[in-house]
């Protein structure tokens, strides 16, 4: 049994518990944790790659927006990096 047929037997809802913790973790009353879940999909779930669907880009857009009632600018300028980073790839020539 390879790594593929492995994680699909043993956990073949993988993506949804990964993006149910997400969201969870983006709804905290915790800055902290919410914080660490922005690192997490800067790092690990750029927006303009094709891990996630556009319903989970939009899911997770629409999570961290929620965010921005908090006024905590540490979490603004995360979530301005995710949502922008693409931009900061492309060069004008």
């Amino acid at each position: 049994m390879n790594g593929e047929d492995y994680d699909y037997f043993f956990y073949p809802l993988k993506g949804k518990i990964v993006t149910n913790t997400i969201l969870n973790c983006l709804s905290d009353p915790s800055v902290y944790v919410n914080r660490f879940a922005l690192e997490y999909i800067i790092t690990h779930m750029p927006i303009h790659s094709h891990i996630n669907s556009v319903e989970m880009n939009i899911t997770l857009v629409e999570a961290v927006l929620y965010l921005a009632t908090k006024k905590d600018f540490a979490c603004l300028k995360k979530f301005s990096t995710w949502l922008l980073s693409h931009l900061d790839d492309e060069d004008p020539e």
